[in-house]
């Protein structure tokens, strides 16, 4: 398996472990429990390490045949380990760690959704096991479509399967017969659910934390409507006669994250991607938007650059009332602080979202915050 991420910065891939890989796999997995708070208070390190570096010795040195163990690496330094199990009648992701400082860089999604595809080409079922005490994770594989379909008693674990967008029984054609819900607000549970939205408030204390909250809440949400389809489904125009796609909306959004964080505020000299100016009314980011895989990716990891710089910008600005010049439509010129920007995007998202919930309800059936 190799992914070479697009849109700038190193590449990625995943490579088969080997001997000298154990003691990094030891690494990896406590750095990343331990910066998720899952660490008992009397956790023992060395001892978990010696049993985990005996176990994963075994596993390398082929003691499973159906068990793969692999390092995923980051412009070729080692940043995360991967289990898979195939026994021919499933697939099972079994454990997927990265380092916490590459996570949120959206390789840990391109990985599985590689596994996806596996599932797809060879009609096997994908499944894992998350434990009940990590619901960010639960979020992840909620957010790629996975759906809970058991407990293992006793282990403190969920068996989840990946449903594969318009699968679902009563699909005919890929296109859901009638309205589908999941949960309320699509595929994430209520009870693992992290945005502040539908009347529940979670974003408190002052303006920077209420505002960046809101925003992050809508950028997960445009990840959510967009979780577990494939790249014809992404570029589908399927609300004629208009020329609005999901994946229009994700290079849309990509390139008003750019403009407002990188160009206007922070000055950068970082020309739109899809579009001639601000004021262009022609967009490419809609009109050219197409159903092919690389192009998608493609997409995603530019949005994805985009909203961690203006995460980086909004977490280090001294002041919201940071004010700088900007061109608008028409020509117009004026100035506007990063607090209007913050609002603005609010703003965008919660327009953009709108298509959204009408383009994926026209896709699969699926409806919800």
């Amino acid at each position: 398996m190799r992914a070479d991420r697009p849109g700038g910065g190193p590449g990625y891939r995943v490579r088969a472990a080997g001997p000298g890989d154990v003691a990094f796999l030891a690494d990896v997995v406590i750095e990343a429990t331990r910066a998720q708070g899952r660490w008992p208070k009397d956790f023992d390190e060395a001892e978990w390490r010696a049993r985990f570096l005996t176990w994963t010795e075994g596993q390398v040195g082929g003691e499973l045949p159906d068990s793969t163990t692999s390092v995923i690496e980051l412009g070729g330094e080692p940043v995360g380990r991967l289990r898979v199990v195939r026994d021919g009648q499933r697939i099972e992701l079994s454990g997927i760690q990265l380092l916490p400082r590459v996570q949120g860089r959206g390789i840990g999604t391109r990985v599985i959704e590689e596994l996806e595809a596996e599932a797809v080409k060879s009609g096997l079922p994908l499944e894992l096991a998350v434990e009940r005490d990590n619901p960010r994770a639960r979020m992840l594989y909620e957010r790629l479509g996975f759906v809970k379909v058991a407990e293992s008693e006793g282990e403190g674990e969920e068996m989840f399967r990946w449903q594969q967008a318009g699968s679902e029984p009563g699909a005919e054609g890929g296109r859901m017969v009638g309205r589908h819900f999941e949960w309320q607000d699509m595929f994430v549970s209520p009870g693992s659910d992290p945005r502040g939205i539908g009347g529940v408030f979670l974003h408190h204390g002052d303006e920077r934390t209420v505002l960046a909250g809101y925003l992050g809440d809508y950028r997960l949400t445009l990840e959510l409507k967009c979780a577990g389809l494939d790249a014809e489904a992404m570029a589908r125009r399927s609300v004629e006669p208009s020329d609005l796609s999901l994946l229009g909306l994700v290079r849309h959004l990509s390139d008003a994250e750019r403009y407002w964080f990188r160009q206007v505020m922070a000055g950068e000299d970082a020309p739109s991607r899809y579009r001639a100016s601000a004021g262009d009314d022609h967009d490419k980011a809609f009109s050219e938007a197409v159903g092919d895989p690389e192009a998608v990716a493609l997409a995603w990891a530019n949005w994805r650059e985009e909203v961690a710089f203006a995460e980086r910008f909004v977490a280090a600005a001294d002041d919201l009332g940071l004010t700088k010049p900007y061109v608008g439509r028409g020509g117009h010129h004026g100035e506007v602080s990063l607090r209007e920007v913050l609002v603005h995007m609010v703003e965008e998202y919660a327009r953009h979202i709108g298509h959204a919930d009408l383009l994926r309800e026209r896709i699969d059936g699926r409806v919800g915050l």
